[in-house]
């Protein structure tokens, strides 16, 4: 894992402006004056992003799907075959603590399931879930995101 403190965070900002500025201009995105409540929530999210969460693998997510039998009751794009919803088209991807939540609450009755169609309850091993939601988001159509004004 990155390792870096506010300091070579505030540098990696500097020395992407440049960059950032000319496709803010390009796209025709004003750019933003950042109060310092603001800054502090983008080092939050930056923090997240770089120190919780390492970037998966969609190749290894889509065989790791196939491993665990999701599709036995889910579908994806195009493929209607399973009762449960497209599992790329579950609003929860958007978060992995959304994520987290909706597969915590939803267990108790995927178990269920589970015993009636006499198939064993899937394990993910450290680093597997994350080359899935990789997967899986991999799979929905790219867009702009748009934040909410303070």
């Amino acid at each position: 894992r990155r390792k870096y403190g506010v300091s070579q965070i505030v540098g990696r900002m500097w020395n992407h402006a440049e960059k950032m500025w000319a496709k803010m201009q390009e796209l025709n995105i004003p750019q933003p004056e950042l109060s310092p409540e603001e800054m502090a929530d983008l080092f939050a999210f930056l923090y997240e992003v770089g120190f919780m969460e390492l970037p998966g693998n969609k190749e290894l997510g889509k065989k790791i799907l196939s491993e665990k039998k999701c599709l036995s009751c889910h579908s994806l794009p195009g493929k209607s075959e399973g009762f449960a919803p497209d599992l790329s088209q579950i609003p929860s991807l958007q978060s992995t603590y959304v994520f987290a939540t909706a597969m915590w609450n939803h267990s108790a009755k995927m178990g269920e399931l589970f015993k009636k169609q006499n198939i064993p309850f899937p394990t993910f091993r450290e680093g597997e879930l994350v080359h899935l939601l990789e997967y899986l988001k991999s799979l929905r159509p790219p867009k702009l995101i748009k934040t909410a004004s303070r």
